[in-house]
């Protein structure tokens, strides 16, 4: 057999023993009783078994072939008198014979067959096995996420998050002011503006979580917000500054009395004084009369 031919050409089995080369055959031999051929039984750690004219353990049987070949650092081999070398993949750590160790902390590999199978990797990082030489853990790409542990799978960002860099953190909420309505979404510019003089939570969805502030009242289109308008200063409630327009009565919430003036709503939603009881003087503009340059967030009965 080849793994027995002495550096001289010699044979190490002569005389029916195993005797020997200056260097000691690899594995465990055994002669048969009835012809005295030897056979190859087992190898060492670290090296597979080859009896066959594949190069293999499981081909067609060539006693000329037979021999221990030692598998190299950048494989594995599981089961020596069974398994073939295999190569590591990217996620592994490997030294030629069944010692591996995870390139990732927290990754999780498994002996099946003759490899070692990647089952799990830790929070932020997904499973990678195009092929078993290929195998590692990725980290999560942009606009996808994976928060579990362990985790197999990245997802693509919520709704109302993003995400803009691969990386093994969690998705970001679009911040106060914002609603994000597209999943997996990989910049905060997918996060989109409430109208002016409104503002939400973060983490919102749709345009429906965006309400203006105190000082302003809406303007609505199929009861989603499309603008808000400063409040009148007649229409301002004088604990909170609240808007009475913000309401559908009209009241304040901590204030007993009435709204001052004839006020009308128009078509476009906004609000008009028209005309205020005796003893008031009526106020739309920016020199404090009625005569003045018009401004609505000035009206009001003085």
């Amino acid at each position: 057999p080849v793994a027995a031919i002495c550096p001289d050409g010699s044979c190490s089995f002569t005389s029916g023993q195993n005797t020997g080369c200056p260097n000691d055959v690899v594995g465990t031999w055994e002669a048969g009783s009835d012809d005295g051929v030897w056979y190859l039984k087992s190898c060492p750690p670290g090296y597979q078994l080859v009896n066959s004219t594949d190069g293999t353990s499981s081909g067609m049987f060539s006693h000329d072939s037979q021999q221990c070949e030692a598998c190299s650092d950048s494989e594995y081999i599981i089961t020596p008198d069974t398994d073939q070398c295999q190569r590591c993949p990217p996620g592994l750590r490997c030294s030629g014979d069944d010692t591996v160790l995870p390139v990732l902390d927290g990754s999780t590999w498994v002996p099946e067959g003759d490899a070692y199978i990647l089952t799990s990797c830790p929070t932020g990082y997904e499973i990678f096995n195009a092929s078993v030489e290929s195998q590692e853990c990725r980290v999560c790409s942009f606009g996808k996420e994976c928060t579990a542990s362990p985790c197999t799978v990245c997802y693509p960002c919520s709704a109302g998050t993003y995400k803009d860099s691969a990386s093994a953190s969690a998705c970001r909420a679009c911040p106060e002011g914002t609603f994000g309505p597209e999943v997996g979404a990989t910049t905060v510019e997918q996060c989109v503006d409430c109208p002016a003089g409104a503002t939400s939570a973060s983490a919102q969805t749709s345009a429906e979580a965006c309400v203006c502030l105190d000082e302003f009242y809406p303007i609505t289109s199929d009861n989603v917000i499309t603008s808000c308008q400063v409040c009148p200063f007649g229409a301002r409630c004088e604990d909170d500054g609240w808007c009475r327009f913000s309401r559908a009565d009209l009241s304040c919430p901590a204030q007993d009395s009435a709204l001052v003036g004839e006020w009308e709503k128009e078509a476009d939603g906004t609000w008009t004084l028209l005309g205020c009881p005796e003893g008031y003087q009526l106020v739309n503009s920016t020199d404090g009369t009625s005569s003045g340059t018009f401004s609505a967030s000035a009206q009001h009965c003085l």
